[in-house]
C-alpha cells in the first residue's frame, strides 16, 4: 500500500518533465528496505533486545505523520467524483471467495493435496460474468 501511494503522491505533485527521476528515486529507496532491513533489525536485537524492532518505528511513523501534515497544506488536488462499481465489486468478492474455498490445500507428510473443483469453477464463471457483464470488476470512473 506504501508503494502505491508514494508513487500516486509523486505523479501528483511532482510537475510531468521530473517524474521519472522522482520515481526512479522512491524504487531506489524502497529497494534499500529489503537490503538494510535484516542488517539493521539484526544490529537492534543484538544490541537492545527484541523490543527495540517495535519501539524503532514510533520516530518513523512521528516523521510519518508531520510529513502528512506538511503535504496536506501544500496540495491542491482538483477531486473528480468517482462511480463505484457495487455489482461489479460484489462479484469480485463472491469469485475470489469461491477461488480460495475451491482451492483448500491440505498437504499429509507432504504427499497429499485436495481441490474441489466445484467451487473453483463457480469461483471461475463468477469471476467471468462479472468482468463481461459488469464492464470491470473494480471500482469504474466516471469522467
Amino acid at each position: 500500500m506504501l508503494q502505491a501511494t508514494s508513487a500516486a503522491i509523486i505523479t501528483t505533485i511532482i510537475p510531468r518533465d521530473r517524474q521519472g527521476p522522482a520515481l526512479g528515486t522512491l524504487g531506489i529507496l524502497m529497494g534499500l528496505g529489503p537490503v538494510l532491513g535484516p542488517s539493521v533489525g539484526g544490529t537492534l536485537i543484538s544490541f537492545s533486545g527484541w523490543r527495540s524492532i517495535f519501539w524503532i518505528n514510533i520516530p518513523v511513523a512521528v516523521a510519518g505523520l508531520i510529513g502528512c501534515g506538511q503535504l496536506k497544506r501544500t496540495v491542491n488536488e482538483v477531486l473528480k467524483p468517482v462511480h463505484l462499481n457495487v455489482t461489479g465489486n460484489l462479484l469480485l468478492s463472491m469469485s475470489i471467495l469461491a477461488l480460495l474455498s475451491g482451492i483448500p490445500v491440505r498437504v499429509v507428510y507432504g504427499r497429499e493435496i485436495e481441490l474441489r473443483h466445484y467451487q473453483f469453477v463457480s469461483g471461475m464463471r463468477t469471476t467471468s460474468y462479472g468482468v463481461r457483464h459488469a464492464g470491470t470488476v473494480y471500482c469504474t470512473p466516471n469522467y
